[in-house]
């Protein structure tokens, strides 16, 4: 009977002579025969260059292979001199198999076949206790036995087969049994990630994410011996969980399995890999790249970027093809030392391989980093890199320590603890957003500094950069020989304020209050049915007209007029006729009918602008009020300075007072300084106890009363409120108004504002008029109509916050205004041909004037070639109460004449009207061909839908639709759109060579990165909130006596207790909890 050790003496003798019969190439290592490492390794060697002696020392390798040490790589797994007898059975001769009983058919379990490279394997199992089948080798200590068929005579000479597996990082990247390093699998607990690498080993994403456990598609060499015995287990179910049969029966054989690779690792007896074997072809080499080192990011701690100078093999855009990409399997780096060092998938490499991370403790600091190798399917992709990439020391903790950084003012940061580093640059930033959508912003990049004797630098921003108080921001130092270190730095608010009003315009005032398309001053090119440019966002209010609103204005707003001849005239305020205009600047002209008179002559009205509010109270950190002042000058009215506005007519009379703005102020926002030099509001305090007004209280409107408008749109609105009663002084003092909208529900949906002029008015009889114009600043969320519930809020100078509940039913709801009827503008031109017949002489100029401003609207209206019905009715019914309103003169004799009610044309003498100047008309603006649509963003929830309306003016065509994402939401040829997903799609829409945008955004969210926080009495966190809704985010404190929170969400400790921290963002809100110690 042969037994190991008598194989071991003849088997050197038997390899040279089938070498030599054959004259084929093999490859061999002895100690896969003998097991125990001692034995030398032979490959690609032909008969003529080998004898008996050179199987006895290790053989050279040839040119075209790479050949690594790797101890046992092939090694079969060791059989002892005193292995059992089933083991010997391995290999029997034929007298020992003349001795074996033969197997009897009732002996055998079960049994089957297994096909392996063209060759049939029949296998059986015998029961315990059962002899031997005849012909039939055991496999190790199993139950099973297989057969070899007589012609396949290279089973268990050696034979290697080629294929494909999936290996473990560990076993990916091990380069010997000596390699004891271990790598981790990669977790991630997103769900999107998983198929980005095709030839990484991920799993299914579950709720909790998903795991990256190795490298698919990995080319091996297997013993065929090995394999078969693995796969007949694998058929026979006696298949081990681990060890070389495990292994090997994962493996998938090549097309061509016994034909060599270029590049393979080999499975050892023993069940693990080695080393990589690598043909010199399988290998591209590149010399000429360069590479950089970063110490800091969001990847790792050290990332390296690769760019390449003659070649393009690394991915580096969406477009092209590349040799690495998604395909990649690995990526080694090698250092000058002889370190090698693994990366993995989406841990260390990522989707454009050029760049790759590792952490500080991947062992590879203070060495320098000499080649990085690029490993796919068919080879790899070396780069060297002669000069190195050193990978700076982490900095001690105590380097760590010294390293802080305050602000000495508002665009100087001190730095201390820089002596210990070479050459020290510092950096300034804050980043906004997170992930592919995070922005970083610097006041100061890498900026060298002069470190002093104590070991400070200062660094000042450039470009005038300032920094915002309140706000936190990163330091940065980078140097020669440390990687880089941060710290943070905040700009404490100063304990000092000053208080005062400015003129803001409309998009200022909003920006921060969470309406609907808050900030935006985007305009719109769609007039309403009188010709106003009243359908944009928060863009100034344009009037062309010559009565409707041209008094009113200057009671709280900024209003400019502009004549045809190209002067400007800001008011101020009125005379008590309308007779005269108060300029700004103190001066006085006069005016009539579109007529301005000055100095200098008549001036014809063109328009009249209203860009915003000039009473808005505000406090401003003394360290920031010389920028304030220069940035808003006139528009300033310090406390003690005069405050005026407005004119009287019947319940609205003109008013002055002396500005005392403080602390307590109802409606006070807080300036804040941003990086470039101008100034953002915060959002007002709503619950301010005092009025800003000196020598006045507080006041609250009483004595109103609400009504719903039926539907009407005669000024263009859909949704109508009138505050009538005791509504005068509130209406003189009306400064904005808010309309937050709950539908059917307990939840704001969404909050929108106003602008005075457009959505916003008062009248002098027919009280306080709100509504709600179909515009850019307003629309409606999908899946609603505006019925339901409704809470308006009216903010007013010198008065706490007026709010009124009110519920719209269908009857209230705008849809579309019908034209007049041949009655109707009958009907108006009676009661124009009425006030025109009555004489100007006999009544008090105020009322007169009055009646002047209603009598020429509705002659306005009744101008239009469709007169709308809305529009002339109520034209009528303010004339009427406007002539039923005029005062009688005084007779010559002195004696008051008392006012009549109505008065009868037909019992004044016949008199004929003096005709009236009529101004010039200042010509139509040309109409501009354009394209634009009703609704620019679209909220919507998966499987909802809505319909984009396109307006054209002046073009005419078919118009197609095309969204960015259909995944998100798709778009029909008729312009519905269907929403699929979260995310962001953009609709375009294009008639002829015109073209524009809606965005669309399903399953808005807010999230906050923490919900709560426990801070010290005036210590500071900040709420980090993400959101994919459309509008900006609000921060409200429960308490601010307790914390405050600014308009970033940097939330500060006033004293101990508990507040909650409100966050809000365009109706959706969450909660964030603090606790001051």
């Amino acid at each position: 009977m042969h037994k190991w050790n008598v194989l071991k003496k003849t088997a050197p003798v038997f390899l040279s002579l089938a070498v030599a019969a054959t004259s084929m190439p093999t490859t061999i290592l002895a100690a896969d025969a003998f097991g125990d490492g001692t034995v030398v390794e032979t490959e690609d060697v032909s008969a003529e260059e080998v004898s008996e002696d050179d199987l006895a020392e290790e053989a050279s390798t040839d040119a075209s292979v790479e050949e690594v040490p790797e101890d046992t790589a092939d090694v079969p797994e060791e059989v002892t001199e005193d292995a059992t007898s089933e083991e010997d059975s391995l290999f029997t001769s034929e007298e020992e198999t003349a001795e074996t009983d033969t197997l009897e058919a009732e002996d055998v379990a079960d049994g089957g076949e297994v096909q392996v490279a063209g060759y049939t394997y029949p296998w059986t199992k015998v029961a315990d206790g059962s002899a031997a089948p005849t012909g039939y080798n055991k496999i190790g200590d199993s139950n099973v036995y297989y057969k070899v068929d007589e012609s396949n005579t290279s089973l268990f000479s050696w034979r290697y087969y080629y294929g494909k597996t999936t290996l473990s990082y560990t076993d990916f990247y091990k380069t010997g049994s000596f390699d004891s390093t271990v790598y981790d699998s990669v977790t991630s607990a997103t769900t999107k990630k998983n198929q980005l690498f095709a030839n990484a080993d991920a799993t299914t994403p579950d709720e909790n994410g998903y795991k990256i456990n190795g490298v698919k598609n990995v080319s091996v060499k297997v013993w065929d011996k090995d394999y078969v015995e693995a796969k007949i287990l694998e058929a026979a179910g006696e298949l081990p969980a681990d060890g070389v049969y495990a292994k090997a029966a994962g493996i998938v054989l090549n097309e061509s399995p016994s034909d060599e690779v270029a590049q393979y690792k080999a499975l050892s007896s023993s069940g693990t890999y080695g080393n990589w074997h690598i043909a010199d072809a399988a290998q591209t080499k590149v010399t000429d790249a360069t590479a950089t080192l970063k110490t800091s990011s969001r990847r790792g701690d050290y990332v390296i970027k690769v760019n390449e100078t003659s070649t393009k093999y690394l991915r580096n855009s969406k477009e092209g093809d590349f040799a690495v990409a998604a395909n990649v399997q690995g990526v080694i780096l090698k250092t000058k030392s002889g370190k090698t060092v693994g990366l993995r998938h989406l841990q260390e490499i990522w989707v454009k391989p050029y760049e790759l991370a590792f952490s500080k403790d991947a062992g590879l600091q203070g060495e320098t980093i000499t080649e990085i190798t690029y490993i796919i399917p068919e080879g790899r992709y070396v780069y060297s890199f002669a000069d190195g990439i050193y990978v700076k020391k982490q900095a001690t903790d105590a380097m760590k320590e010294a390293v802080t950084a305050t602000f000495e003012n508002k665009n100087t940061v001190k730095v201390t603890g820089l002596d210990k580093f070479k050459n020290p640059m510092v950096s300034v930033y804050y980043v906004t957003g997170s992930g592919k959508n995070s922005k970083t912003t610097y006041m100061a990049e890498e900026t060298a500094v002069t470190v002093g004797e104590d070991g400070s630098a200062a660094v000042t921003f450039a470009d005038e950069k300032v920094a915002q108080a309140g706000k936190e921001y990163t330091v940065k130092v980078t140097s020669d020989d440390y990687a880089d270190l941060t710290t943070t730095a905040v700009r404490s608010e100063s304990d000092e304020w000053s208080y005062m009003y400015v003129g803001l315009t409309w998009s200022e005032y909003w920006a921060n209050e969470g309406v609907y398309m808050a900030g935006s001053t985007e305009a719109n090119a769609e007039t309403d049915d009188r010709d106003e440019h009243d359908k944009g966002a928060f863009d100034t209010v344009t009037r062309a007209t010559v009565n409707h609103g041209l008094h009113r204005g200057s009671f709280q707003c900024t209003t400019v007029i502009y004549t045809t001849d190209g002067k400007t005239f800001p008011v101020q305020s009125w005379s008590a006729d309308g007779g005269t205009m108060n300029l700004t600047d103190g001066s006085s002209v006069g005016y009539k009918r579109g007529v301005i008179t000055d100095a200098e002559g008549s001036h014809i009205l063109k328009e009249y602008d209203v860009y915003g509010l000039k009473y808005v109270p505000v406090k401003v950190n003394n360290e920031d009020l010389e920028a304030f002042k220069a940035a808003y000058g006139s528009k300033i009215v310090e406390n003690g300075a005069a405050m005026s506005g407005g004119y009287g007519e019947m319940k609205l009379s003109a008013y002055t007072a002396t500005a005392t703005v403080t602390e307590n102020t109802n409606g006070l926002k807080t300036a804040v300084l941003q990086e470039n030099g101008s100034f953002a509001f915060s959002a007002r305090n709503n619950a301010g106890t005092e009025s800003g007004l000196q020598d006045q209280a507080l006041k609250t409107a009483d004595g109103l009363v609400v009504t719903v408008k039926p539907a009407d749109g005669s000024y263009g609105e859909f949704l109508r409120v009138d505050l009538t009663g005791n509504y005068g002084d509130l209406g003189a003092h009306m400064q904005a108004v808010r309309w937050d909208y709950y539908g059917t529900g307990e939840t704001v949906l969404v909050s929108y504002g106003t602008k005075f002029a457009a959505d916003n008015w008062m009248h002098k009889i027919n009280g306080i008029q709100l509504g709600l114009t179909n515009s850019l600043r307003c629309q409606l969320p999908e899946g609603t109509d505006g019925t339901g519930k409704w809470v308006i809020t009216v903010y007013a100078l010198g008065y706490a916050d007026t709010q009124v509940t009110v519920n719209a039913a269908e009857e209230n709801i705008v849809k579309a205004m019908a034209n007049a009827t041949e009655e109707e503008i009958a009907s108006a031109t009676s009661a124009v041909n009425a006030a025109e017949a009555l004489k100007e002489s006999d009544y008090t100029a105020e009322s007169w004037a009055a009646m002047q401003t209603e009598l020429g609207e509705l002659k306005d209206a009744l101008k239009k070639a469709k007169p709308k019905a809305p529009v002339l009715n109520e034209g009528i019914q303010h004339l009427n109460a406007a002539i039923a309103a005029l005062v009688k003169a005084p007779v010559p004799t002195a004696v008051p004449v008392q006012p009549t009610a109505t008065p009868t044309p037909s019992a004044e003498p016949t008199v004929t009207p003096t005709p009236s100047v009529e101004p010039t008309k200042a010509p139509a603006p040309e109409v501009k061909p354009s394209l634009t649509v009703k609704k620019a963003v679209l909220n919507l929830k998966a499987k909802k839908s809505a319909t984009i309306v396109p307006v054209l003016t002046g073009i005419s065509g078919k118009v197609t639709y095309k969204s960015s994402n259909k995944k998100v939401a798709a778009v029909n040829s008729k312009g519905k759109v269907t929403a699929k997903k979260t995310g962001k799609a953009v609709i375009t829409v294009k008639c002829g060579n015109y073209k524009t945008k809606v965005t669309v955004y399903v399953n808005e969210k807010l999230k906050l990165k923490k919900s709560s926080a426990v801070i010290k009495v005036k210590g500071k966190t900040s709420i980090k909130a993400t959101t994919n809704i459309t509008g900006r985010i609000t921060y409200t404190s429960s308490n601010k006596k307790i914390a405050t929170v600014t308009s970033k969400g940097v939330v500060k400790g006033i004293k101990k207790g508990k507040a909650t921290i409100t966050v809000k963002c365009n109706g959706v809100s969450k909660k964030f909890k603090v606790t001051v110690k």
